[in-house]
């Protein structure tokens, strides 16, 4: 009975989060950033996606940091903030934390390299519209045939005049 409750508990959870995530105001979308801080004198830049629950950092991707899950807080009355952490076997770990604000977002992303060092980065950006696909031209219907003018009258003959 004990094993059939913590099974069902189980279930429950996983159904409720599926319906949270659902509703997720960053599922779907992208977001261009420019990432900050103290020792760069260039900002990075990158795209980041969160897609069917998962973030996903380009920028860090070749070195190492997949794809993670993250997680949404929404108080009443305050921002929406988001949350992941992704592991590098060789790059360590990159916390990120991220203030969503309408189509704006600022947050932090903190790197701790594997000899105990620690990068922190300051990064702000904004949501990405793809434009929509463009709409099929309507299919051209025939051109009307023309109709034809009316003749135009021809000019009265001249009579000849005569000259003495």
């Amino acid at each position: 009975m004990r094993g059939m409750s913590g099974f069902m508990g189980l279930v429950a959870l996983f159904v409720l989060g599926s319906v949270a995530l659902a509703a997720s105001p960053l599922d779907g979308t992208q977001w261009q950033i420019k990432l900050t801080n103290a020792a760069a004198k260039t900002p990075s830049e990158d795209r980041i996606r969160f897609e069917k629950g998962r973030f996903i950092s380009p920028l860090f991707q070749p070195k190492g940091f997949p794809t993670s899950n993250y997680t949404l807080t929404e108080e009443k009355g305050g921002p929406v903030i988001w949350e992941t952490m992704q592991t590098s076997q060789a790059e360590g770990t990159l916390s990120w934390r991220g203030e969503l604000g309408g189509q704006t977002m600022r947050g932090i992303a903190s790197w701790r390299k594997p000899d105990g060092t620690v990068v922190n980065y300051n990064f702000a950006g904004s949501k990405v519209v793809e434009p929509a696909a463009p709409k099929e031209p309507a299919a051209k219907e025939p051109a009307e045939p023309k109709q034809p003018s009316a003749p135009k009258p021809k000019p009265k003959p001249k009579t000849p005049t005569r000259t003495p």
